[in-house]
C-alpha cells in the first residue's frame, strides 16, 4: 500500500488499539502476536514508536504532531505516511480509526 491507496485521515479522528496482541521488545522493534488470528507482526523502530503512542486512545493529529517533534519529517510527509501504516493496521484488526462527527 503505497500513499496514493489511502487517503489522509482527519487530524481529528481517533486513533485506538484493539487488545489481543502480545508483543516483546528485540533492539528497538517490536514483535507482536495477535492472539485471535495466530499473526506474527515485525515493527520497525517508527511503527513500534507509532505503537506505543496509539496504547491509549489519541487523536490522528496528535499523534503526527508527536512524530513531527521526534524525527526529522516533514509535517505532510508524516501525516501521509502514518495514514499508511494505519491503514494496514486496521485491515488486520489491530487498530481502529474512529473520525469525528
Amino acid at each position: 500500500m503505497t500513499a496514493h491507496d489511502s487517503p489522509l485521515i482527519s487530524d481529528d479522528a481517533m486513533v485506538t488499539r484493539h487488545p489481543g496482541m502480545i508483543d516483546t521488545m528485540i533492539g528497538d522493534e517490536l514483535i507482536g502476536l495477535d492472539l485471535e488470528s495466530g499473526n506474527c507482526y515485525g515493527f520497525n523502530a517508527t511503527a513500534t514508536r507509532i505503537w506505543a503512542l496509539a496504547a491509549s486512545p489519541i487523536r490522528f493529529g496528535a499523534l503526527c504532531d508527536q512524530l513531527v517533534c521526534e524525527y526529522e519529517v516533514d509535517a505532510d510527509q508524516c501525516r501521509r505516511d502514518t495514514s499508511v501504516l494505519l491503514s494496514m493496521l486496521g485491515k488486520d484488526g489491530l487498530i481502529t480509526v474512529t473520525p469525528t462527527r
